[in-house]
């Protein structure tokens, strides 16, 4: 029992920040905290989305968006660069997880784009 009246307690302490009262400073903190935290959750739903592509079973009722007459007109090739590369080595006692993440981050500088096939077998890629 004295541990349920404690809890409404709280309940009822955390409900002022959330009432207009004389004490602004809280009520602006609170406010604050449910804007950032609205906006994280949105944010988070949104990389949902993209990264488990929840967006395909309804992709085909989107739109389609036309190129701009200034996408049209540029030349892919001034823009594209296709590598084929046929063998990667690696050193054992090298941190390679480190090493690709510095080439991703130097692509994102660059604003640029990088896609990555790789294709393997059961013995090597």
């Amino acid at each position: 029992m004295l541990e349920e009246n404690s809890k409404i307690k709280d309940a009822n302490t955390d409900l002022q920040y959330l009432e207009p009262n004389k004490d602004l400073p809280k009520l602006k903190i609170q406010e604050d905290f449910l804007r950032d935290n609205s906006e994280l959750i949105n944010s988070l739903i949104k990389a949902d989305i993209a990264v488990m592509k929840k967006y395909l079973p309804s992709i085909s009722n989107l739109d389609i968006v036309p190129l701009s007459d200034e996408l049209k007109n540029k030349d892919v090739s001034d823009y594209i660069r296709f590598y084929k590369i046929n063998k990667l080595v690696f050193e054992n006692n090298e941190n390679n997880q480190i090493k690709l993440s510095s080439l991703y981050q130097a692509i994102y500088n660059t604003n640029s784009s990088v896609i990555t096939i790789i294709e393997s077998n059961e013995n090597e890629i």
